[in-house]
C-alpha cells in the first residue's frame, strides 16, 4: 500500500471515530493516542509558560 493511500483512508475514517480506541484501530502501529494528547498538552504548557516567563523578564 502507498503512504498517501493510507493517509487518506485513515483521514477518511478518523472524522467518524468516537473515541481514543477506534482512532487507534485505525492506526498500523501500537500507539497510545492518550500518552500522545498528554504528551502534546504537556509541551503546549511548557512552550506557553516559556513564553509567559520570557515576557515578565522583559526579554
Amino acid at each position: 500500500m502507498k503512504p498517501y493511500t493510507y493517509l487518506k483512508i485513515i483521514f477518511t475514517k478518523l472524522p467518524i471515530a468516537a473515541s481514543p480506541e477506534q482512532i487507534e484501530g485505525l492506526l498500523l502501529w501500537n500507539y497510545r493516542v492518550e500518552s500522545q494528547i498528554a504528551f502534546t498538552l504537556k509541551l503546549h504548557k511548557t512552550q506557553i509558560y516559556a513564553h509567559t516567563n520570557k515576557k515578565s523578564l522583559g526579554k
